[in-house]
């Protein structure tokens, strides 16, 4: 179950969303940054450890998803 959702547009091009997600009693976090450059964007799955801290458990450097994203994103209807 998602639980919160940000989402940030900081330019043509560039924007980031995270979302925090509570599955099977953990709480996971997954942010996506996308610039408007492949090598500085990133995916990132993380867990909320019991000491309150996040641990990365998935990553994916932009170069692999970069050109397949659209540089302006749309408009999302909820």
């Amino acid at each position: 179950m998602i639980v919160d959702e940000v989402f940030h547009q900081r330019g043509h091009g560039t924007y980031e969303l995270t979302r925090v997600h509570h599955i099977d009693g953990y709480v996971l976090r997954v942010r996506v940054c996308r610039d408007s450059y492949a090598t500085q964007s990133t995916a990132v799955a993380e867990v909320l450890t019991p000491l309150f801290t996040w641990t990365i458990i998935a990553s994916s450097p932009g170069s692999g998803w970069h050109r397949t994203t659209p540089a302006t994103p749309r408009t999302r209807h909820r």
